[in-house]
Formats: structure tokens, sequence, C-alpha cells
């Protein structure tokens, strides 16, 4: 096997230590014959290895006309490949110990292989099976149609998924790859429609080598992973055809700031949900942004919460996030509260965010609290093996230094109240807030006449 060995040699590329010298793995690299990079990090307190084979796809892949094609897909492959039942896959993961686990986020779609280390070659063979050959049964599809279906449904009774099904076409654009409902779930009109040819179609389309990238962990060695890798994968080849690319547009449509009320007759609890994209992609650096959500919304003791729950007593919880996505993120405001209480509420949550992002900045004691709170999660980001997998997967698809989660606490530690407060005012603005209510319109109406918003009552398509 010398060819292999050179090949080894070759495609090696030692990287730094993730967490601290001395403390966490190195990051280790290698490419197979067919090109799939190698993302490896040893870790041998148990006899386990985590396998994450990811993929350039998600929501934001499925084609516009087409809405809930990946999540259907990730759903029937599930049921079995060309060489295994569903049956047969459930009783070979029980018999290695293994366990494989799809999931996806708007912008990558991941295989995870959770297996013992002496049984790792037999249960590689087994997820490059399930990723390369689902067998897309049509009696297996109507189930996981229904299923998917059924999710829908259930979605569309939960207010906070009504809410940000309305919101993110309503700020992003619904032409926008994120433009759509976050969860992927898609529209029911359109998964009663999907054929087997739409989900096979996207599945050689998104599900090619030349899109995929390859995380380890565990208890094993970088040519040992890479040698039966190779096995499993290296034979697999793209198609001729080029890859398909997400239309992500330069510009978004401009911001309206006005309220959309979604009527639930009845409702004791209103639900609202605001916020706005920002000129800011996942690979920005945003820990001074990050941290400055912490102060005003991210944190149990934001000024958010603290005012609308602590002080008024008219949620259960309020909170700002900025979401995860890898073109343009966005600051979102989730607030349920009293129904009679709504208008109150709304204008509660643009009074505290003016007034953060205007007259009263950051306080020393709000800094000290945000940055020592984030340097303490840092050791449960990298102690476990899953943990240490998802801080992978950051540092690389996010282009971060592999030495990023070692220099994160003396960024914590030099943070400035100037620093969060220049961050979130370049970025964050309220009047280009939308605003999305749900809630029972005939007790809600008259409470937000008076916000000086114009106030647009709307319905779900189905």
């Amino acid at each position: 096997m010398a060819d292999r060995d050179e090949h080894d040699a070759v495609a090696r590329e030692r990287g730094t230590v993730i967490g601290g010298q001395g403390r966490r793995p190195a990051l280790e690299r290698a490419a197979l014959s067919n090109g799939m990079q190698v993302v490896f990090a040893r870790r041998a307190a148990v006899p386990a290895v985590s396998v994450r084979v990811s993929f350039d796809a998600g929501y934001a892949a499925d084609p516009a006309s087409a809405l809930g094609t990946g999540s259907l897909l990730l759903q029937l492959m599930d049921e079995g490949t060309t060489t295994r039942s569903s049956t047969e896959l459930a009783r070979q993961r029980e018999r290695l110990g293994a366990q494989i686990a799809a999931s996806a986020s708007a912008d990558a779609t991941s295989f995870q292989l959770d297996a013992m280390a002496p049984n790792l070659a037999p249960s590689l063979d087994l997820l490059a099976d399930y990723i390369r050959r689902p067998a897309l049964g049509a009696t297996e599809l109507e189930q996981v149609r229904a299923q998917q279906l059924a999710a829908i449904a259930a979605e569309r009774s939960n207010p906070q998924a009504l809410a940000t099904r309305l919101l993110y076409p309503a700020i992003y654009g619904a032409a926008h790859p994120y433009g759509r409902a976050p969860s992927g779930l898609g529209d029911s009109a359109v998964v009663s429609k999907l054929t087997r040819d739409d989900l096979a179609g996207f599945h050689r389309s998104w599900f090619r080598p030349d899109r995929a990238r390859i995380l380890v962990v565990g208890d094993t060695t970088l040519a040992e992973v890479t040698r039966l890798l190779e096995a499993s994968f290296g034979d697999w080849t793209a198609p001729a055809a080029a890859a398909p690319a997400k239309a992500f547009p330069a510009q978004l449509p401009p911001a309206r700031s006005r309220i959309l009320l979604v009527d639930r007759p009845g409702a004791p609890q209103a639900f609202i949900v605001g916020g706005q994209p920002l000129a800011l992609t996942g690979k920005d650096d945003a820990i001074p942004l990050e941290t400055a959500n912490d102060v005003i919304g991210g944190d149990f003791l934001s000024r958010l919460n603290t005012d609308l729950r602590e002080t008024k007593g008219w949620s259960y919880g309020v909170y700002s996030v900025l979401n995860d996505r890898l073109d343009r993120r966005a600051f979102l405001v989730v607030a349920p509260v009293q129904a009679d209480k709504t208008g109150a509420a709304l204008a509660a949550l643009r009074s505290d965010l003016e007034d953060y992002l205007t007259r009263r900045g950051t306080s020393a004691s709000e800094l000290d609290l945000a940055s020592a709170s984030n340097a303490r999660k840092l050791p449960g980001m990298l102690e476990t093996g899953p943990a240490l997998l998802e801080a992978m997967s950051r540092i690389v698809t996010l282009g971060r230094p592999d030495d990023y989660y070692t220099r994160l606490p003396e960024r914590y530690r030099t943070l400035t109240a100037a620093d969060l407060d220049s961050a979130i005012r370049g970025k964050v603005d309220p009047a280009a807030f939308t605003w999305v209510v749900v809630g029972d319109a005939a007790g809600i109406r008259a409470q937000l006449a008076g916000l000086g918003l114009a106030v647009e009552e709307v319905k779900l398509p189905e």
C-alpha cells in the first residue's frame, strides 16, 4: 500500500490546537483520493468515534417552487437503502452499537455516525450506504409525507412557528433562500405533490462528494480513519454536471416598519416576533455584537426580559437573538405576552431597544456580566466529543483559525462597553423592524392602532 502511504503523507496537514496548548486536541487534515476533505481531532477518553459528513445544502437549497423537499428527503432516507431495508438498517446499527442521524440547518445538511471504535469500519460502510444509496421507496414516501404534513399542521397551530413563517419572507423577501419557514418543513400544498423523482433529483444535485466535508472526533488516528473513509467513500465520483448554487441576492427588499397581525380567536396570549436582516454574514466577526445582544435580550438578566418579565410581569420570558446564517444574519426579538398587554408590550420593546441604541448604552456591570458569562461557557463547548465536533464544524464552515476558541477568552476580557455599543448601533435599527403579532385580533387591533405603525392583517398560505 505504498501509494496509500504516499497519499496520506502528502494530504495530511497538522493544524493548531483547538482549545489551548496541551489541553485540547489539534486539528489534523487529510483528503480522500476523490478530493473529499477530512478534518480530524483525536479524543481517546472513550473507545468511540463520531463522524459527520456535511454537505453545502440545507433548507436554503430547496427549490423556490418546492419548499420542504430537503426535509422530506431526509425522512425518507431513514427508510432504507437499495441494499438494506429500514429493518435491516436498524438491526445492523444495533448490532454494531452505532447511531446514524440526519439533520439540516438553513445552510447545511449533515449525516452523523456515532460508533464504537472497534466497529468503525463496518459502521462507516453503513453510513456510506445510507448517504449514497437511499431506496426512496414509494410506500415509505407516502408514510413520511403524512408525517411531514402532520408536522406542518402542528407548526401552524404553534404561535411562534406561525410568526416566524411570516417574518422570514417579510424581512428577507419571499424569493430569498432564507425567506421561508425556518423549520424547513415547507408548505402542505407543495409537500402533498412532491414525487420520488423530485427527491432523487435533489439528492443527486446536492449530496455529492465535491460538496461534502467530513469531520471526525474520537479514539482513532487520522491515518486510520482516512484509510477507512477511503474504502467507504473514496470511489464516490461527482456527477459531470456542475454543482448547483444557492441564489443569494446582493440586495434585500427595502425595510418596511410595520405590524403583520395573525388572528387566533380566543387566544389568551399574544406572540410577538420582530426583526430585521443585518449587514452581517456568518463569517464576519460578531463577538462584540453577540455580546451586546446578551445585554439587550440574549440573557435572562437582559434589559428586555428584566423589563417585561421581572418588572412589568407581562411575559414569562422575552429574548433577542442573532440567527445563524452563512449569508445575511438577522436580529430577532421574541416575546410571548398577555393578550391585554400586547400593545403596551410592543411599545416597551421598541422603547427598550431605542434606549439601548441611543441614550443608555452598555454599563460596566452589564459588560462584566456578559463577558464573564460567555467566557465561562467556553470549556463546556470543548469537553465532550459531540461538543468538540460542533466546535470543529463552526471553525471549518465559518473559516475560523484552528485556535479560534483559544483566543476567545482574551477577546472577552478585552471587550469594552464602547465596543458593544458601536457594534450594535452600527447594525440594529428598530425603525427597520417588521413585527408579527399572533393573537386574538378582536382584542388586539385597538392596542396596536396607537403605535404609529401600519397594521396588516394576514393569513398564511396552506
